[in-house]
């Protein structure tokens, strides 16, 4: 599922919103310098901040977003797989604070998908389940939705009122 998230504090400003003006400063230069340097020998593409005493002091994208367009600084990047690795991260702290059971049902966090007709007298879908990817949850095409999901992205009752919808496929057997 590729869900659209913003860079910056909020997705009201972006981070070139709150920077002061370094675009003259020595340190600013040098790090552009470096950056268009790697850019040229491995072909990255993306945004950069570099934060100081909590403040940014300087914010740059660099590259195309896509084919012709060029990166801002308030570009929309995909996470795609990464979300897991940030996800994961997250449950296992919580798991380590005892906030949760890596075998509770999802059900208790996610009430929606308790009259799931992809449940199909199926064991419940777990915590753990789903970071192992072994909780049978269909690899799900990009959310169709009304035109509006075109123009931002859906909310998590609309993404579980979706998912709850699919079949599921044998559980316990990974699939990514």
């Amino acid at each position: 599922m590729n869900i659209p998230l913003p860079i910056g504090s909020s997705p009201y400003e972006s981070p070139s919103d709150r920077i002061r003006d370094f675009t003259q400063s020595p340190i600013q230069i040098e790090i552009d310098s470096a950056i268009k340097q790697f850019m040229q020998q491995h072909g990255f593409s993306g945004s950069v901040m570099v934060v100081q005493n909590g403040q940014p002091t300087f914010a740059q994208a660099y590259g195309e977003a896509t084919a012709g367009q060029a990166n801002e600084q308030n570009t929309t990047f995909r996470w795609d797989s990464v979300s897991k690795l940030i996800t994961t991260t997250g449950i296992l702290q919580l798991y380590e604070k005892n906030k949760l059971n890596l075998d509770d049902p999802i059900t208790k966090y996610l009430p929606e998908y308790k009259n799931s007709p992809g449940l199909g007298g199926k064991p419940p879908v777990t915590i753990r389940s789903l970071l192992t990817m072994t909780s049978g949850i269909a690899d799900l095409p990009p959310l169709p939705g009304p035109a509006e999901w075109q123009n931002r992205a859906p909310t998590l009752k609309e993404i579980m009122d979706y998912v709850a919808e699919q079949p599921r496929k044998g559980q316990g057997t990974w699939s990514y």
